[in-house]
């Protein structure tokens, strides 16, 4: 017989599990949740004791066991020779062998950060772990699409087919929605026409814009329009040149979303529309709900409830038109009551 366990212990919990595997091929799991407070060394403990224990209820002699803690394998091993040579046994089956291949996981450690070193992905996409700790600061807007983040992603390599290799970004700060456009260069003019065009025309005119103080998002053309709109324009502080909170984790997310959707690299601009939705659509922790339910008041019905019918689209497919508009009317009123939950959850 043949025991695979693993434990975990984190905020949420902790929880042990073991599967035995018969010498006829069937597979016996067993699962667990430790109502005390313990370290993943202790749920390692307790799960390979249960899963002894389950191997000495179903009457096993031999048993392979294999684990992935160093510390309970060798102390397994050093426990069971000394048994042994004493000729006394603690349970009534014998440990055949306490997998050595698990011994050797910093070896295995050291072959992924290697080979992480090599890997272009990793190094383009990966979140910067060495950069000095930030404090993250929660803003406050009076109504939505009032108070906007702006950033610049980029320079990214290799460029896109079209040329492009920036991604100009913006995320309003209540709703979390973001806007984003790649360009070949991100010019002022560029920046002028990406809030004219992308934020005002559609959004109405916000309050104030944030930016860091890159000279392109700080230039003339930007302060002409501010001026002209009698928007309030700030920018983050000096010491601390890159656009803190908000819009670095929506940038964050944005290119760990296009990166795994990318099929080839130089079509990621192909692929931003789809990023931009699928953030959208995603429960966002800061707000606790998803920026599309947020601005519209509903969930937007993703392509797999189309394709398998979900209960919502099943629901709504059987309703009268008067029905639907009263169901549709109903939620347009509960948006200023979820905005409000967002903010209290912020």
């Amino acid at each position: 017989m043949e025991m695979y366990f693993d434990g975990t212990s984190n905020a949420l919990g902790h929880g042990i599990g073991a599967v035995l595997v018969s010498l006829n091929g069937k597979y016996y799991p067993a699962t667990a949740r430790l109502n005390f407070n313990c370290t993943n060394n202790i749920t390692e403990y307790e799960v390979l004791v249960m899963g002894l224990q389950a191997a000495i209820e179903m009457k096993a002699d031999v048993i392979d066991v294999y684990g992935d803690t160093t510390l309970v394998i060798c102390q397994m091993r050093a426990m069971f020779r000394i048994k042994e040579a004493a000729d006394v046994g603690p349970f009534d089956l014998k440990v055949r062998e306490v997998s050595a291949h698990y011994l050797n996981v910093k070896e295995e450690v050291d072959d992924c950060i290697n080979f992480a070193r090599k890997c272009h992905k990793c190094q383009v996409y990966a979140d910067r772990i060495h950069a000095p700790p930030a404090p993250l600061h929660v803003f406050t807007a009076p109504w939505p699409f009032s108070m906007w983040g702006m950033d610049v992603i980029g320079l990214i390599t290799p460029k896109a087919s079209n040329g492009h290799r920036f991604i100009l970004v913006a995320i309003d700060y209540i709703t979390k929605w973001v806007k984003a456009a790649s360009y070949a260069n991100v010019t002022q003019k560029v920046v002028y026409r990406f809030i004219q065009r992308e934020i005002i025309c559609q959004y109405g005119l916000p309050e104030r814009i944030i930016t860091d103080n890159a000279s392109n998002l700080n230039g003339v053309m930007v302060n002409d329009i501010c001026a002209k709109f009698k928007i309030k324009h700030h920018n983050s502080t000096t010491y601390c040149p890159k656009m803190n909170g908000a819009v670095e984790a929506a940038n964050k997310n944005i290119k760990k979303i296009v990166e795994k959707m990318t099929e080839v690299y130089k079509d990621w601009h192909e692929k931003l529309p789809f990023a931009l939705h699928a953030y959208r659509t995603s429960v966002r922790t800061s707000t606790g709900a998803t920026s599309y339910a947020l601005v519209y008041g509903t969930e937007a019905v993703l392509p797999v409830e189309v394709e398998i019918p979900s209960l919502r689209v099943l629901m709504e497919t059987e309703l009268e038109d008067a029905k639907w508009v009263h169901s549709r009317y109903e939620q347009l009123n509960l948006i200023e009551e979820k905005m409000l939950a967002a903010l209290c959850h912020g």
